[in-house]
């Protein structure tokens, strides 16, 4: 009914609604902006108040801090194994270890890499997401006020993976996420039933997915990673006929039941879509794929990450989309959002000011002291444009100056309040001093597929412990290809690396780093990595592909089915 009722609405009176229905957050937001010092100040204060009674508290002094320079005196910086004793009494049953408050939910990490970290959700940090989150809801209503004119399509995760032996239910973050004001605010634009996202068997449940999407006014799709709605989008084509035949005759696939036979579980929500049948078919017809903005007229924007390596999925957009304004979700991760997005088409945001409490150790520092406790840090306020730095996070969750290992750059100040934008992770790929990053390893192969016009899959740049050393730049084709003109891929990438990474040029110069190799992956091979992920307990919403392989291993594992050496 409220998605009828915006369609009959011009767009600047849903502008106007959202301005006002956000209009308690919009304030508290741009306070907060006016004395951004003040603001991180008082957040800090309100985590260290709430928590001082508990273990940690009473061990870092926590009744003694009165203001942020106390708190850096009193608690060392840490990585996630630093906490994990504590966060594991936690996790035990133990109360107010890390937080006063009853940890209602645990949510647990990608798991991409290593053991799935642990992280404590209270209401106080729930209420934390929600200051900012509202914001930034807000701001996706002027962006694209189209998106309340009909449902949201986007991939999430199952409501809950287990139950800790303290008896505390954990999962996604976004199953925590999933209840209260901005539940009862979003779900109008929600369709999907939750037995879709417990189906166990991931082609089952994206077909359902898709099934129920398509007789549905989509209005925006959304995904943290722009790979996810890469994904949706060859989905839509792949399984194109089988979506027709069940649009058309009201029915479901029995190839894609599933375990839990979704095919009977959703029966009362099928219904017909000739109309969408027949735009999904002309569209095949056209261009060989389904473009959603055919099928789904009303589709006005996408939300998704635009930061990190994200640019090598976004170019990919072009195939599937006419141009649409991408609103990013800000610099977020299970631990908390950071930075709340003004407006779509750029990464940087806004500092989250009134969240948690962040602090920013410059990179240069950081790779030349990784291990100290106490590093020099810069506040919210003392940002410098272009500069980048290892953020360090204080959160309503119970995590004190914690060392998230990510790299983000400062932008230019929006209204006061400085701008940060997620760059990489912090480890890189190192044989000889080159230290590869992240960014740059998707800015160099990225460069070099636009060069030689192909399409990929997917790329990952991986090292060979030989002697002497040397990178493997590996890829899977989108498409057959001519490998004859493989030379030509890797003449490229090294260009590319040398280009954007002045050590490695060095490196190779002086032979300390041996000439790189190509490595042509098996079709469907990041598909698979993705699976197998799935499988593990990795939640589908959160996986990311792998741009950088320190162990050699991954590269095995994804399937090289040919390997071609440089001979520059």
């Amino acid at each position: 009914m409220i998605n009828r009722l915006f369609t009959c609405m011009p767009l600047p009176w849903i502008a106007a609604g959202g301005r006002l229905l956000f209009s308690k957050s919009w304030k508290a937001w741009l306070r907060a902006v006016e004395n951004p010092a003040r603001a991180q100040a008082e957040s800090l204060l309100a985590i260290v108040r709430g928590n001082e009674s508990t273990a940690f508290g009473r061990e870092h002094g926590f009744a003694a801090i009165r203001n942020p320079d106390d708190f850096r005196k009193a608690v060392p910086v840490r990585g996630y194994a630093g906490l994990e004793p504590w966060i594991q009494r936690a996790v035990r049953g133990e109360n107010a270890v890390i937080v006063s408050q009853p940890i209602r939910f645990f949510a647990r990490t990608s798991g991409t890499t290593g053991t799935p970290k642990m992280i404590p959700v209270t209401e106080a940090s729930l209420d934390e997401f929600r200051r900012v989150r509202k914001v930034w809801m807000r701001q996706v209503t002027q962006a694209m006020p189209g998106v309340a004119r009909g449902r949201m399509l986007g991939i999430q995760s199952p409501a809950r993976d287990g139950v800790t032996e303290g008896g505390v239910p954990y999962g996604s973050i976004t199953a925590a996420l999933s209840s209260g004001a901005m539940h009862r605010i979003t779900a109008p634009f929600q369709h999907i039933p939750p037995e879709v996202w417990l189906e166990p068997e991931y082609p089952a449940r994206y077909y359902a997915l898709l099934r129920l999407s398509l007789q549905e006014q989509v209005s925006a799709i959304g995904a943290i990673n722009p790979s996810t709605i890469v994904l949706i989008c060859n989905k839509l084509t792949e399984h194109g006929p089988d979506l027709i035949r069940d649009l058309r005759d009201g029915t479901y696939h029995p190839a894609f039941q599933g375990r839990t036979g979704l095919g009977k579980l959703l029966a009362k929500r099928l219904r017909k879509a000739p109309a969408a049948a027949a735009a999904m078919e002309r569209s095949l017809a056209r261009q060989g794929v389904v473009r959603p903005g055919e099928v789904w007229p009303r589709l006005c924007g996408l939300l998704c990450w635009t930061g990190g390596s994200a640019d090598f999925y976004l170019k990919q957009f072009d195939r599937w989309f006419d141009p649409l304004p991408i609103m990013d979700y800000g610099y977020a991760a299970s631990e908390g959002t950071f930075s709340i997005p003004m407006s779509a088409g750029t990464p940087f945001a806004p500092i989250a000011l009134h969240g948690a409490f962040l602090e920013f150790i410059p990179e240069e520092e950081r790779l030349a002291n990784p291990n100290a406790e106490f590093p020099n840090t810069c506040l919210a306020h003392e940002l410098e444009p272009g500069r980048r730095y290892f953020a360090v996070i204080t959160s309503a969750n119970g995590l004190a100056r914690y060392d998230i290992n990510d790299v983000v750059e400062a932008g230019e100040p929006w209204s006061g309040a400085a701008q940060i934008v997620f760059r990489h992770k912090g480890a890189v790929l190192n044989i000889t001093g080159e230290k590869i990053t992240e960014s740059q390893a998707v800015e160099a192969m990225t460069a070099a597929l636009q060069q030689e016009s192909l399409a990929a899959n997917g790329f990952t740049l991986g090292l060979r412990l030989a002697e002497p050393p040397r990178y493997v730049f590996a890829f899977e084709p989108a498409s057959p290809w001519d490998s004859n003109h493989a030379g030509d891929l890797l003449e490229s990438c090294e260009r590319e690396l040398r280009r954007i990474n002045v050590e490695y040029a060095a490196k190779r110069d002086s032979l300390r780093l041996g000439p790189p190799l190509l490595a042509i992956l098996r079709t469907g091979a990041y598909a698979a990595h993705r699976a197998g992920l799935v499988s593990r307990g990795a939640p589908d919403a959160h996986v990311k592909p792998p741009h950088l392989a320190r162990q050699g291993d991954l590269l095995q594992s994804l399937g090289i089915e040919r390997e071609l050496e440089w001979q520059g």
